[in-house]
């Protein structure tokens, strides 16, 4: 039987965009405007011409990535974190450029503890066409998807929720299709009823979104991790569920 785990899905994402740690709220909106954003892609354009694509990148994930995982791993402040606003600029800017960083994200919350650390993620953005790249991101979305033992870590991806839908709601819409199909995923992961919203939503702004389209199908087909067969994870804090608003 297919589940849901309880207090992630049953009143939308866990954030209240008022209310994350960190500093990307500081001082009021802080939706980036597009000459905003477009700096920081030109930027990366030039240090990928100086450096190289795969360099380039690696080393403008370096700081963003350290945050994400630090902010995954904390035992405190519940789910209602946020990426410093620069770093979350700075990841939707780099996944307009590499679908690997978004790929780096997304393993990062569904592999097991120990597998899929900072120096991996960055590994893989630096060299993402080796053998060792191919096998951790093959090897670790099987384990997700077939391994009927490996269950969501709920805090865990309560927090990549929150810092994704800030993120969305931070960059103009033209930049939200990345962060909205990670969300999505992982939304179908947990098994929550609003992964197809969400991937719809991504579509609408990018038709060729590849992740959103195997989540649509996924759903269309009744496809779904190994471990909601049989498992329902109960969540008693449900202190992180509400509307989400971008």
């Amino acid at each position: 039987m297919r589940r849901c785990v309880d207090g992630v899905c049953s009143g939308g994402l866990p954030l209240r965009r008022d209310e994350p740690r960190g500093e990307a709220v500081a001082g009021g909106s802080h939706e980036a405007d597009d000459e905003e954003i477009v700096r920081l892609r030109e930027r990366l354009r030039r240090s990928r011409i100086d450096l190289g694509p795969h360099e380039a990148d690696a080393r403008w994930v370096a700081g963003p990535f350290r945050e994400w995982m630090r902010l995954l791993s904390e035992e405190e402040g519940g789910c209602r974190v946020a990426l410093t606003r620069g770093h979350a600029l700075a990841l939707a800017a780099g996944m307009m450029q590499s679908l690997t960083i978004r790929d780096a994200l997304v393993i990062s919350l569904v592999a097991r503890p120990g597998r899929c650390g900072r120096e991996e993620m960055i590994a893989l953005v630096r060299d993402p066409f080796c053998d060792d790249s191919r096998h951790l991101v093959c090897g670790l979305l099987s384990d997700a998807f077939d391994d009927a033992t490996l269950h969501p870590d709920v805090r865990r991806c309560r927090a990549g929720l929150s810092m994704l839908v800030d993120m969305a709601g931070m960059v103009p819409v033209c930049y939200r299709a990345q962060p909205l199909s990670i969300i999505a995923y992982l939304l179908w992961w947990l098994g929550c009823r609003e992964a197809l919203a969400v991937a719809l939503e991504c579509l609408t702004i990018d038709e060729d979104c590849t992740l959103a389209e195997i989540i649509v199908s996924a759903l269309a087909h009744g496809v779904a991790p190994a471990w909601m067969e049989d498992v329902a994870v109960d969540l008693d804090d449900e202190s992180c569920v509400c509307e989400v608003e971008y």
